[in-house]
């Protein structure tokens, strides 16, 4: 029977080595609830190896940056502005069956309170 070895991926290699400068990034559309951990593992590991490691998560900027108050206005301005001209259009009779669709997705989400939104995410 053939002995099993062991290796120490951890060790330190013998001699010199090239260090690297290392940016990991965890990409967007992920549940911010649930941590990913492998990005934090693979920092230490490699810090530990000598190499210089800047870790970004992009996912909890991407959260962030969508649930700010100022993004949210300008989403609310930006639902305004396609609302008027389809009401506009309601109003003359000349509304299509899809820009009618388009218009009660639209209106319903114009009546979200963002200010409420932006203070839950704050919180959350």
């Amino acid at each position: 029977m053939k002995e099993l070895i062991q290796v120490n991926a951890l060790a330190p290699v013998q001699g010199t080595r090239k260090t690297s400068k290392v940016m990991l990034l965890f990409p967007p559309e992920w549940v911010p609830t649930a941590p990913y951990l492998a990005l934090p593992s693979l920092t230490a590991v490699l810090r530990q190896a000598g190499h210089q490691v800047v870790q970004r998560d992009i996912n909890i900027g991407m959260w962030d940056h969508f649930f700010s108050m100022e993004f949210l206005i300008w989403v609310k301005a930006r639902l305004g502005m396609q609302l008027k001209p389809l009401q506009d259009k309601e109003k003359a009779g000349t509304l299509t069956e899809q820009e009618a669709d388009q218009k009660a997705v639209v209106e319903q989400a114009y009546t979200v309170d963002v200010f409420y939104l932006a203070d839950r995410a704050e919180d959350a």
